[in-house]
Order: C-alpha cells, then sequence, then structure tokens
C-alpha cells in the first residue's frame, strides 16, 4: 500500500512538473492612448487631412508584426495587415471562442471618445507567439483608420472621403502582472505622438496603378496588337 502510494505521488509530481513547463501563459491586454493609463485618451489622434480628431467607430488593429518583427506593407485588397503580419488574437471565452483584436475608437468612453479608446483583449496566449512565452519577444503594433469600414469606402469610391491610417511604433508586449494584466499605451511612445502614413492620392496609386513592369507589358501587348491589325 505504501509503495503504491509513493508511487501515485511521484506520478503526480511528474505531472504537475510537466504542467509546469508547457503550462499557457496568458496575458489579458489593456490597450488605451494617453498619457498613462490613469489618464488615458489625455492625447487624441488627429486626422491630419480634416484637421479633426478620428471620429467615433473608426477601425482599430492590434497587429502582430510576424517573425520579422517589423512593419510590413498594408494589403490593399482589403485594408488588412501584409505580408507575415497578422491581427493579435484573444480568447473570449468559452461563448464567443478565439477573436481578432480589432476595436472600435470611443470604446471606453460614454460620451466624448473622439480620437481615442480604451478597451481589452483577454486571454492572449504568449506561448502562441514566442515557444517561450517572453512578451517583449512578441512586437507589435496598432494601426487606426479614420473610418469605420475603409474596404467598403473603396468600392464606394471613397465616398466618405480621403481614407488615412495611422501605425503606431512596433514594442513589445508588457509582461503580465501578478493579475495577468498587462498595460499598452500606443499613442505616445518616448514622447512622441503619431501622424498619418498615408493619403488617398497614395492609397489610389498603390492600388490601381500597375508596376512600371506592369505598364510595359501593357503598352507592348497594345503595340502589338496595332501591328496586327495593319497587317491585315
Amino acid at each position: 500500500m505504501r509503495k503504491l502510494l509513493l508511487s501515485v505521488i511521484a506520478s503526480l509530481s511528474v505531472f504537475l512538473c510537466g504542467m509546469n513547463v508547457y503550462a499557457i501563459k496568458l496575458l489579458d491586454l489593456e490597450v488605451y492612448n494617453g498619457d498613462d493609463y490613469e489618464s488615458p485618451g489625455t492625447h487624441r489622434i488627429l486626422d491630419i487631412l480634416t484637421g479633426e480628431y478620428v471620429r467615433v467607430g473608426s477601425l482599430v488593429q492590434v497587429i502582430w508584426a510576424g517573425p520579422n518583427g517589423e512593419v510590413d506593407l498594408i494589403n490593399l485588397t482589403n485594408f488588412m495587415p501584409g505580408g507575415d503580419d497578422q491581427v493579435l488574437l484573444y480568447d473570449f471565452g468559452a461563448f464567443d471562442g478565439v477573436k481578432e483584436a480589432f476595436a472600435r475608437i470611443g470604446d471606453g468612453y460614454v460620451e466624448d471618445g473622439e480620437g481615442r479608446l480604451i478597451t481589452c483583449f483577454p486571454a492572449i496566449d504568449l506561448n502562441y507567439y514566442d515557444a517561450g512565452g517572453v512578451a517583449d519577444n512578441i512586437k507589435v503594433y496598432v494601426r487606426v483608420f479614420n473610418m469605420e469600414d475603409p474596404y467598403e469606402n473603396l468600392l464606394n469610391s471613397f465616398e466618405l472621403g480621403p481614407i488615412t491610417w495611422y501605425d503606431s511604433p512596433v514594442t513589445g508586449l508588457p509582461e503580465p502582472d501578478f493579475f495577468r494584466f498587462g498595460y499598452y499605451n500606443f499613442l505616445l511612445i518616448d514622447g512622441q505622438q503619431l501622424g498619418p502614413q498615408f493619403t488617398q492620392d497614395e492609397i489610389w496609386k498603390q492600388y490601381f496603378i500597375p508596376e512600371p513592369s506592369t505598364l510595359l507589358l501593357l503598352f507592348a501587348a497594345v503595340a502589338g496588337l496595332k501591328f496586327v491589325r495593319r497587317k491585315k
């Protein structure tokens, strides 16, 4: 009986050690903009094209910068991250499951939410992005658009006006505290306020105008067709 009890205890110890080694490391990420967490939203995001604060409801993406840790070019076919960048994943529990870290300007504010937000993305699995679960190794940035649905606006020939977006500098995720929380102020990094990255004209150029090599091929094809018609 004693041997059996010792064997059970030993097996349980091995199991618990294994659980400790492979335990999932989670982070409840609080995302906001302002001087500090106690006064979020002190500094608001300004749409320089209009001179006004980014409107309530505008799309916000919290993005993992991928293994290379750098901001890749945006995918202009759907306004999602490009290259190896991905919208960060979080787990909203058994009812809603894993979701992408989208937010809206004005989140967390009953009123006067223009140009600012405070929101939480719970249960981010740090081991999913880094084998050791080291938060600082997981490089992220925030992308804020100046409207709710930039893709829909593109399809509607910019009915709502120019599309701009704002990318925060890349930084490592905060290490979770005792209560699993980490705080990420994306607007002020080293005291620098963010500005717009692209304007409508640049979007039109990138999205609609082919690369020079493609244009050369098109010109060659057109010239070839004209030559064939002349021979006929």
